[in-house]
């Protein structure tokens, strides 16, 4: 019976979610056809108001796919025929004397042929110049002066600008939703950590060019510009830090420890959340309001929002009206081993009267207990020191080896945070083993408080002490494997080199482990919570020790190499520590969003013409970037990804679905007039040669440049849709 509850349970879901679904996709497919229909229809009005004949006016291509139609829908109109193709890779215009296909030029060029009206030439001049007998018909396209085909080629660029702009007055008159660069903490070891950034610092200009802005978007602009201005090379930014009210300029110089993945350049910010609570199978929170329990996690919904913790109010900013997690974190990370006690504020329930105040109750959350292997792996080398950190002041660098504390073996780095929780204020001595150094050197350091657990944001990020402003590495190899554990159990030793790790699941059949992605340096993993799949590069054990606690439910399988006997493969069950406790308490929180709305119609023209200008210069710099090697190609994006971020987009909302197309104008307009055959701007090009000439380019020449640029485009094509489809897969 319960089976058959959770089934109709999980039909009611996906039959509620079909009309998001179809919203989605209608809203996709009208978006980007329109951008197509926009820049065609620049074309078409052009070539009408010069007197060119159009014969063809087409969304998508009409190419015949074997057994399928060409079109998915056709009708004339006077002397045009209309229809969508059924290739959705573009569109076109097809004008009389005009092809696409300089193969079939030739053949257009005699089909536009007219006797000349003037027949008074002797029969002996006719013969020996017989071809001045014929004239371009007066309605087709080469017939036209240069300056008259200049406007139609450039029409369709045009048209996208103003349309561009049109887009986001609209989205901005209705109000778009944003990420505020509003940072929710920094990741250990990456620039900002190093810098001293943390959860409340604001960003308000990226670069010097500009000016602050309050509303600069986290997604849309810091990430753009960070991966625009590459690792390697400093970048300024205007911050005004938690608590300040001026902000000051600082230059940071982005990482590339994920140049691997779709993130060529890293700050490591986050940015910020709220305590609203959101649904999360991992942290026990699910939509059953029929549930009424007052323990623990069992007791909290989502929508509940965090407003104390142990009677101590939770600030709440006076702008957006929101808690942030942030906040919340500095009072919970020095409390990881303890039991604390929040108070929630949960909205009035469905149907309650408007003026009926929110529910509030005070909820027991015990400490979230580690779970282990039984491997203590070896230490591996500092990565960074944070500024003005205690570690920094007691002389602690990078490249140095923790070996020991207070004179004993440094134990279990995953566990060396908690175990200087007592020594908070005390002034404790470190072993450090450093490059240059015979014997280990003795620091002596006093941990303070932790304000923040967060320990990075992404695989291979390095373990982080806020207690001393350290980050570190793990490296693969075992130091040590705990008696009795499930390491041990599996015949696990000190010196076994790691090299694989699969995740596996409760609920997968018969323990099948879920598919894993091997990278070049030797590790990887692929794990599954709920019907949500990641896959992420492994650089190092500490990634392993994150997914297990990130997914209560699941189990590992280690494949580890020991000497010359080659490699093995051994399944370990984690279990959950009743000394150690992770900072964690799982609680899944909202991101932190707000809207932004013109206050008039002029307004929303203006922030439209900004969203469309930085739009332009932002396809502009990828490009320069592009042509001088600072940016990889492995960051292009075909048809795939533009469809994959456009449903993204449609999914909040037809605003920002809009402002997404303006961004899509604005790139197909400065795309279509590059200077290459066979686009918009090289056409122009030929025109200006003809201009300057005051005659044609040899036919052949432009028909052997137009093959050379159809083929690079092909190719480009062929990149493009290869690099989506690994990212898809």
């Amino acid at each position: 019976m319960d089976g058959c509850l959770m089934a109709v349970s999980g039909l009611m879901a996906v039959v509620g979610a079909v009309p998001a679904i179809v919203w989605t996709i209608l809203a996709v497919a009208g978006g980007l056809g329109l951008v197509i229909f926009v820049h065609e229809l620049g074309h078409f009005l052009a070539a009408k108001a010069c007197g060119v004949k159009v014969e063809k006016f087409y969304v998508g291509f009409d190419i015949p796919m074997g057994f399928l139609p060409s079109s998915l829908l056709k009708f004339r109109w006077g002397e045009t025929e209309y229809g969508i193709g059924i290739l959705p890779l573009g569109g076109y215009v097809k004008m009389l004397g005009q092809d696409d296909n300089p193969k079939n030029q030739a053949a257009e060029n005699e089909r536009i042929k007219v006797r000349k009206a003037d027949e008074s030439q002797s029969a002996g001049a006719a013969a020996e110049h017989a071809e001045e007998k014929f004239e371009w018909d007066p309605r087709s396209y080469p017939a036209k002066p240069v300056w008259q085909r200049m406007i139609i080629i450039s029409a369709g660029v045009i048209m996208n600008l103003i349309f561009a702009v049109i887009f986001a007055a609209i989205a901005y008159g209705q109000g778009v939703s944003y990420m505020p660069c509003l940072l929710g903490g920094s990741a250990p070891g990456d620039p900002a950590w190093i810098a001293g950034l943390q959860g409340g610092d604001k960003i308000l200009q990226v670069g010097r060019h500009g000016r602050p802005d309050e509303q600069l978007r986290f997604d849309k602009d810091l990430m753009i510009d960070v991966t625009l201005n590459g690792a390697k090379h400093p970048l300024d930014l205007l911050i005004r830090r938690a608590g300040q009210a001026e902000p000051a300029w600082i230059s940071l110089t982005p990482t590339d420890r994920l140049a691997d993945s779709d993130r060529p350049a890293t700050l490591g910010v986050r940015p910020a959340t709220t305590t609203i609570l959101a649904a999360s199978g991992s942290a026990g929170l699910d939509d059953d309001t029929e549930r009424d329990s007052d323990e623990g996690y069992a007791a909290l919904r989502p929508g509940d929002e965090i407003v104390a913790v142990d009677g101590r109010p939770l600030p709440r900013d006076p702008q957006s009206g929101f808690v942030f997690e942030h906040d919340l974190d500095r009072l919970l990370a020095p409390r990881m081993t303890e039991p604390v006690t929040v108070t929630v504020r949960r909205p009035a329930g469905t149907g309650a009267a408007d003026s009926a105040p929110p529910q509030t109750r005070q909820v027991m959350l015990p400490p979230t207990p580690l779970r282990m292997t039984g491997l203590v792996m070896q230490m591996g080398p500092v990565v960074g020191v944070r500024q003005e950190s205690p570690a920094e002041k007691a002389g602690f660098r990078r490249g140095d080896v923790l070996v020991s504390l207070d004179g004993a073996d440094i134990g279990d780095p995953l566990t060396l945070g908690q175990r200087l929780l007592p020594l908070i204020g005390q002034p404790v001595e470190f072993g450090v083993r450093r490059a240059g150094e015979a014997d280990p050197v003795l620091l002596q350091v006093t941990p303070v408080a932790p304000t923040t657990f967060q320990d990075g944001f992404s695989p291979g990020s390095p373990l982080g002490l806020d207690t001393l402003g350290l980050a570190f590495h793990l490296r693969n190899v075992v130091k040590e494997v705990l008696p009795g554990s499930p390491a041990a159990k599996a015949d696990l030793l000190a010196g076994d080199q790691l090299v694989s790790a699969v995740f596996t699941k409760d609920g997968v059949p018969d323990g099948e482990p879920l598919p894993m992605l091997k990278s070049e340096s030797g590790m990887a993993g692929f794990w599954q919570a709920e019907d949500r799949v990641a896959e992420k590069d492994l650089f190092n054990w500490y990634f392993v020790h994150s997914v297990l606690n990130m997914v209560p439910e699941a189990n590992l399988e280690l494949t580890y190499r020991r000497g010359e006997d080659g490699e093995r493969t051994v399944a370990i069950e984690p279990f959950d520590s009743e000394q150690y406790f992770h900072p964690a308490r799982r609680l899944p929180t909202t991101p932190l969003s707000q809207v932004r709305t013109a206050e008039s119609w002029s307004e929303a023209w203006s922030l439209g013409y900004a969203e469309t200008a930085a739009s332009v210069k932002k396809v502009f710099a990828v490009l320069q970037r592009l042509f001088t090697g600072k940016l990889s190609y492995r960051n292009l994006g075909g048809p795939i990804m533009i469809v994959r971020a456009a449903g993204s987009e449609a999914s909040e909302g037809l605003a920002r679905l809009l402002v997404f197309l303006t961004f899509l104008s604005a790139n197909l307009a400065v795309l279509n007039f590059l200077p290459i055959p066979a686009l918009d701007g090289g056409h122009m090009l030929f025109l200006i040669a003809e201009g300057v000439r005051g005659k044609p380019l040899n036919e052949r020449l432009q028909v052997t440049l137009t093959l050379i640029g159809v083929g690079c485009l092909l190719s480009l094509m062929v990149l493009v849709f290869t690099l989506d489809i690994q990212r898809f897969f």
